[in-house]
């Protein structure tokens, strides 16, 4: 799979947040997205990055406003 310059960039981005706030108890870690939306100068990081990654490498769940995921690393 050829991933461009940016998407790796949010990619390694995601999978450091996700390394440094995995619970010991789960594969779940809940994102922030308006922390992300603000880092990346966005108001659409959920809607524009997080759906055009693969599940072979993220699943992304949302319920009731909250945005999970799980990486494959």
């Amino acid at each position: 799979m050829l991933i461009d310059k940016k998407r790796e960039n949010v990619i390694l981005l995601l999978a450091k947040y996700y390394l440094a706030n995995k619970p010991e108890d789960s594969d779940w870690v809940i994102l922030p997205v308006e922390n992300f939306n603000a880092y990346f100068g966005t108001t659409s990081f959920d809607r524009k990055w997080l759906p055009t990654f693969p599940e072979e490498i993220i699943v992304r769940k949302d319920y009731a406003g909250i945005c999970r995921f799980r990486m494959f690393i």
